[in-house]
C-alpha cells in the first residue's frame, strides 16, 4: 500500500482548519473545470460503456440496414410566357412567383406523378416497393392495395429541393440498386413532364367543352332572332338582301346604272360626232386609237412607208421591189379604210343603244321610287329586331372562333418545363452513413456516458476526492493509494528486510535513503500524523476509527502500527471491533486468547498480546468465542488497558469500533490521545461522514486527521 500525503502533510506552519460541521455541497469536484476533468476520470469506466454500446448499436445497425443508392435528376422550370396561339387557355410558362415554382416541388411527389411512376416501372410487383403477395386468392383489392403501398413506399424514397433563387429543381430517388435507383428518377421526370402536358390539356378540353355548350345556346338565340326579323319581313313585304331592303338597294342600284348610262350616252354622242365630223382623221379618231386592229396596220404602214423610201432613194420607179412595196402600202391604207368605217358605224349603234337604255332606267327609277314611299314606316321596327339579331350573330361567331381555337390547342400543348440533366448512375451507396453514423454514434455515446457520470457525480453522495472531505471535515487529509491487496504481518516483514537498516536509538530513523522510496514516504507520513499537534514528543494511544464497517479502518490501524514499528518503537495494536474482528482476521484469525482475558484478569497483557520480535509490534486481538458474545469494551476497561500497557510499550493502536454501527464507540474515544478517521473513496458517504464528526463533538473529541482511502483497483481524485 502506497501513502500519499496531502500538499500540507510536510509544511509545520499548517494548522488544522477550526472544526465545525461545513454544509453538504453539491458535487464539489464538478464545479469548476478541474472538477469537472476529475468526474470524467472517475466515471471513465461508465463514459467508456456507454460510449462502446453506441458505438456497438451503430455498428449492428450498418451491418443489419439494407444499402441504399441515390440518384438524382434535375429539370428546369421555364418563367417565361411561352405563346403558340394568341388565345392559350393555361399559361406556358410557370410564372416568376416563387409561390408557384414552390407549388411544382409538390407536384413532383404527388401521388399523380409517383402514380405514374408505379405503373410506368411496374412497381406493384417489386417485393422492394409492394412488399411479398400473401398467399391464398387473390381479390380485386389486392392491386390497389399493393398500388398504395408502392406509392407510399416510393414518396418516402423521393426527395426534392430547389436552390435558393433559381428555377432548377434537383429530384433524388433511392433504391437497393444504382440501376433503379437511375431509372427512378429519370421516370420521374418524365412522368412530371407528361403529367403537365396532360393537365393542359385537360383545362383546355374542359374549356372547350363549356365552349361548345355554351355555342349551343347562343346557336338557339341567333336563329330565334333571325326568324323574327324574317318574319316581320314576310309579314311586311320587306325583302332585304345582304343587310339591306332589295327595294333601297334597287333604288340605289337603278340610280348608280341611271347615271352611268347617262354618261355611257354622252361618251357615245361625243365618240359619234368625231366620226362624222367634217374634214377629220378618220385615223385619229378616238375609237380608231382605241381599236388594236387600226394600231396594228398603222404600225405596217408606217414601216412600209420606211421601206418605200429607202428603195426609192436607190432603186427607180419601176424597180420590181418597189413597185411590190408600193403595193403592200395601197393594201393596207385600204384595210385602215375599211376598219376606219365599221368603226364609225359601231359608234352610232353604241349611241343608239345606250339611249334606250338611259330611258329604260328612267322609268325604273321612277316606278321604285314611288314603292320606296310605301316601306318607310315598317323599317323602324325591323332595324330593332335586325340589331337584335346582329349582337347576337357576332357573340355566337366570337365564341365560336374561341371554340375552334382551343380544340387546336389541345392537339399541341407543351410542358413548362424540361430535363436540364438526366440522372447518372451513383457510384456509392448513400444510406446508410457509414462514417457519419459512427461519428455520431461516438458522439452521442460520449455524450450520454458524460452527462450520465456527472449526473451520477451529482446523486452520489458518497465522499471521492480529498478536496471534498476537506471541505467537509476541516480537518487535514492524507491520501491513501489502492489497497489491490490484504496486508499481512509477513509482508511488512518482508518490507522490513527491503528498508535495510534498523533505526536509532532517538526512533527517528536516519537520513540514508532506502531502497524503497514510497514505503519510506509512507512511513513518514503515517510519523507524522502521531507527532503533528501534541505537546508531547509522540502521542502515547492513537484510535482509528470509521464510520461504518469496510471503510478500511482496521487496514489503515494496521499500517500505522507497523510503520511506527518500523522506527524502532515498540507498539501495541488493540482490536476493540468485537462484532467484526477485522484487525483480527488480517494478522491472527486463529487467535485463542485476547483483550477480555487481559479485562478480566485471566491473563497479563503479556501473555494475551500476539508478539513480533522482528518489528516489536503486539497485537491484542479478540477471539473468535467473544464475537459470538455480548461483550464490549468499555471505557474504563480501555483505560485500565493503557495503564497496564504503559510501561512495555511506546505507542497504542486502538482499531475502535465503527461510529454508526456502535454510538458507544465515541465514548471510548475520550480515553485516546489522538484520533483518525478513516474513509473510503466512493464508499463513505458525506452524510455518514458528518454524523460520525457530530457524534464525536457530542462525546468531546474531534479527530485530529481523516484519511482517505481508494477502493481495490480503485483511484482517488
Amino acid at each position: 500500500m502506497t501513502y500519499l500525503p496531502n500538499e500540507f502533510a510536510d509544511d509545520r506552519s499548517y494548522r488544522p482548519a477550526r472544526f465545525a460541521p461545513h454544509p453538504r455541497r453539491m458535487a464539489d469536484a464538478g464545479l469548476d473545470l478541474r472538477g469537472m476533468v476529475d468526474v470524467l476520470r472517475r466515471r471513465f469506466r461508465l463514459i467508456a460503456g456507454i460510449t462502446a454500446a453506441a458505438i456497438a448499436a451503430a455498428a449492428l445497425f450498418l451491418l443489419l440496414s439494407p444499402s441504399f443508392y441515390t440518384a438524382s435528376t434535375q429539370l428546369l422550370i421555364d418563367p417565361r410566357d411561352r405563346r403558340i396561339l394568341e388565345t392559350e387557355v393555361t399559361a406556358a410558362g410557370a410564372g416568376s412567383d416563387a409561390t408557384l415554382v414552390e407549388s411544382q416541388l409538390r407536384i413532383i411527389t404527388s401521388d399523380a406523378v409517383i402514380g405514374r411512376v408505379v405503373a410506368a416501372l411496374k412497381l406493384t410487383d417489386d417485393p422492394e416497393f409492394a412488399g411479398t403477395v400473401k398467399l391464398g386468392a387473390a381479390t380485386s383489392d389486392d392491386g390497389l392495395i399493393r398500388r398504395a403501398r408502392a406509392i407510399s413506399v416510393l414518396k418516402k424514397r423521393v426527395s426534392v429541393s430547389r436552390a435558393e433563387r433559381t428555377y432548377v429543381i434537383d429530384v433524388s430517388a433511392s433504391a437497393r440498386t444504382p440501376h433503379q435507383a437511375k431509372t427512378i428518377a429519370d421516370a420521374i421526370a418524365a412522368a412530371y413532364l407528361a403529367d403537365q402536358i396532360d393537365a393542359n390539356r385537360l383545362t383546355t378540353r374542359q374549356a372547350n367543352e363549356a365552349l361548345a355548350s355554351r355555342l349551343e345556346l347562343l346557336r338557339a338565340d341567333l336563329r330565334t332572332a333571325e326568324d323574327r326579323v324574317q318574319s316581320y319581313r314576310v309579314a311586311n313585304g320587306i325583302v332585304g338582301a345582304q343587310g339591306n331592303l332589295v327595294s333601297e338597294q334597287q333604288l340605289t342600284e337603278i340610280n348608280l346604272r341611271l347615271v352611268q348610262a347617262r354618261a355611257r350616252v354622252a361618251e357615245a354622242q361625243a365618240r359619234f360626232d368625231q366620226t362624222r365630223r367634217p374634214g377629220a382623221d378618220a385615223g385619229s379618231a378616238g375609237e380608231a386609237l382605241a381599236s388594236t386592229v387600226v394600231t396594228n396596220l398603222r404600225t405596217q404602214l408606217a414601216e412600209i412607208s420606211r421601206r418605200e423610201a429607202e428603195l426609192s432613194s436607190t432603186l427607180g420607179n419601176r424597180h420590181p421591189s418597189l413597185l411590190e412595196v408600193r403595193a403592200q402600202m395601197s393594201n393596207v391604207q385600204r384595210l385602215i379604210g375599211g376598219e376606219l368605217h365599221r368603226i364609225s358605224r359601231s359608234s352610232a349603234n353604241e349611241l343608239a343603244v345606250a339611249r334606250e337604255n338611259e330611258k329604260a332606267l328612267s322609268n325604273e327609277l321612277d316606278r321604285l321610287s314611288g314603292r320606296s314611299q310605301s316601306t318607310d314606316s315598317s323599317l323602324i321596327a325591323l332595324r330593332d329586331l335586325e340589331r337584335d339579331a346582329d349582337v347576337s350573330r357576332k357573340l355566337y361567331e366570337a365564341f365560336l372562333t374561341r371554340a375552334k381555337q382551343t380544340a387546336e390547342q389541345e392537339r399541341i400543348e407543351t410542358a413548362a418545363a424540361r430535363i436540364l440533366a438526366p440522372a447518372e448512375m451513383p457510384l456509392g451507396s448513400s444510406y446508410p452513413p457509414n462514417v457519419l453514423l459512427l461519428v455520431m454514434a461516438l458522439v452521442f455515446g460520449l455524450g450520454i456516458g458524460a452527462t450520465s457520470a456527472f449526473l451520477s457525480e451529482h446523486l452520489d453522495d458518497t465522499v471521492r476526492s480529498a478536496t471534498q472531505l476537506r471541505e467537509l471535515t476541516g480537518l487535514r487529509v492524507i491520501v491513501s493509494g489502492p489497497e489491490r491487496r490484504k496486508v499481512t504481518l509477513a509482508r511488512w516483514l518482508k518490507l522490513e528486510q527491503l528498508l535495510g537498516h534498523q533505526a536509532p536509538p532517538d526512533g527517528r530513523g536516519d537520513d540514508r535513503s532506502p531502497p524503497s522510496a514510497g514505503a519510506a514516504t509512507a512511513a513518514r507520513a503515517l510519523r507524522h500524523v502521531l507527532l503533528e499537534g501534541t505537546v508531547r514528543a509522540e502521542p502515547r494511544s492513537v484510535m482509528v476509527v470509521s464510520a461504518n464497517d469496510g471503510e478500511g479502518a482496521a487496514d489503515f490501524a494496521l499500517n500505522l502500527a507497523l510503520a511506527t514499528s518500523l522506527t524502532g518503537k515498540r507498539v501495541l495494536i488493540i482490536d476493540t471491533d468485537v462484532e467484526h474482528r477485522t484487525l483480527t482476521k488480517l494478522i491472527a484469525p486463529n487467535a485463542q486468547t485476547g483483550i477480555f482475558d487481559v479485562i478480566e484478569g485471566k491473563l497479563p497483557l503479556a501473555g494475551a498480546a500476539i508478539a513480533n520480535s522482528d518489528t516489536g509490534l503486539n497485537l491484542l486481538p479478540i477471539p473468535a468465542a467473544a464475537q459470538a458474545s455480548d461483550k464490549r469494551v468499555t471505557p474504563d476497561q480501555l483505560s485500565g488497558l493503557f495503564a497496564a500497557a504503559q510501561a512495555d510499550f511506546d505507542c497504542i493502536v486502538v482499531c475502535g469500533v465503527p461510529l454508526l454501527t456502535e454510538p458507544d464507540t465515541g465514548s471510548l474515544c475520550r480515553s485516546v490521545d489522538q484520533i483518525v478517521l478513516v474513509t473510503r473513496a466512493g464508499v463513505s458517504r458525506r452524510e455518514d461522514v458528518e454524523d460520525a464528526l457530530q457524534l464525536l463533538r457530542i462525546h468531546h473529541s474531534r479527530p485530529h486527521s481523516v484519511v482517505l482511502t481508494a477502493e481495490a483497483g480503485g483511484e482517488i481524485a
